[in-house]
């Protein structure tokens, strides 16, 4: 099987100016983060997978980092774009982003205190990290959330704009 070529070893069609070819790699490549860091916190957050009590806070604050910077990154590209976030990403992103803050709290409080015995005892067999939310970490959480409040705000004006155009196209 043959290597993937990365994507900037892909040829510039000729039709498109070198500037507008690379703003659209860096596009692309903010939405494969924007996805792959939602998939990432998604299998944090999932009980099944039992990643919570072995990934330390770092690692998350890189995952949560990575998500901040590509939604700022897609916020710039106009709603109409369909590298754009969409409303349902924002959701789930915000969803996400509390999910995994109540997991590090829950982490960092000692959860076995409330469990029967056997079930503690199989708990911390598997616990790897009791870490909790850092500073840092709070930090980033409250700048993803700000972004995610902003990118909402986006969406709310889009649609007042479009409830005036349909007012105004059935007023004629």
């Amino acid at each position: 099987m043959l290597p993937r070529r990365r994507p900037e070893e892909y040829p510039v069609p000729k039709s498109v100016v070198v500037e507008e070819w690379a703003e659209k790699r860096r596009n692309i490549q903010a939405k494969r983060e924007f996805d792959a860091s939602l998939y990432a916190i998604g299998a944090l957050v999932d009980a099944q997978t039992g990643l919570i009590t072995t990934v330390y806070t770092e690692e998350i604050n890189k995952v949560l980092e990575m998500l901040r910077n590509s939604i700022i990154k897609l916020e710039k590209l106009s709603l109409d774009s369909e590298l754009s976030l969409s409303e349902s990403d924002v959701k789930e992103a915000s969803k996400l982003h509390q999910q995994i803050f109540r997991m590090l709290k829950t982490r960092s409080q000692k959860p076995e205190r409330r469990m029967n015995k056997k079930a503690a005892r199989k708990y911390l067999k598997s616990v790897k990290t009791t870490q909790g939310p850092d500073k840092i970490t709070v930090g980033l959480i409250q700048d993803l959330k700000r972004e995610l409040l902003a990118a909402k705000e986006k969406f709310k004006e889009k649609e007042e704009e479009t409830e005036e155009i349909d007012e105004e196209s059935a007023k004629e």
